[in-house]
């Protein structure tokens, strides 16, 4: 897996990309056939403004998707200067999706709707804070931390999540855990 950071500055895994044109293509018609709310975010800020895309073009020489904003006055702040785009959803397996876009039309204010650049690549990823996998099993994992002994409760990318009687202090390094 491949560490990049966000436009949140937060660290994301990538799990997938999806480059070639027939994958990209399913990916955009599943989420328009099935209208799964899409976040479009500025590059450059965290504020984000909700659509859902209403149309496709996948040809070589004009390929675009066409969106509609949810609430067209909370995009105006973000597609205001052209600038690059950030679309991210959730499919319903909870897999999200990631891609770059741009702005290809200005924001029609009655009907809410924009045309925004054809993605080259999508990309699913997963916030590291969140991919953790719980301790399950039926014999406990033991932990040994000087003369203390824990259970281990959690385990993701960043660490381990265990209890044992042993109060810490925030931010203390632990370094005979075994």
């Amino acid at each position: 897996m491949t560490m990049v950071r966000s436009f949140f500055s937060r660290r994301k895994t990538v799990q997938e990309i999806l480059s070639s044109g027939n994958e990209i293509r399913k990916n955009l018609e599943w989420v328009l056939s099935s209208q799964v709310p899409i976040k479009v975010f500025a590059e450059s800020g965290p504020s984000s403004f909700d659509v859902r895309i209403v149309g496709a073009d996948h040809s070589s020489l004009n390929a675009y998707i066409l969106l509609r904003a949810e609430i067209p006055q909370e995009a105006i702040s973000i597609l205001i200067g052209k600038v690059s785009l950030i679309l991210e959803y959730e499919s319903r397996r909870g897999t999200r999706y990631h891609f770059q876009s741009f702005l290809l039309s200005e924001l029609d204010m009655a009907s809410g709707e924009f045309r925004a650049g054809y993605p080259p690549m999508i990309e699913t990823v997963q916030d590291i804070h969140a991919y953790r996998l719980k301790n399950i099993l039926r014999d406990p994992i033991q932990v040994d931390l000087e003369k203390q002994r824990g259970v281990v409760v959690d385990i993701g990318l960043h660490g381990l999540l265990f209890t044992c009687n042993q109060i810490f202090e925030r931010g203390k390094l632990i370094k005979d855990l075994q």
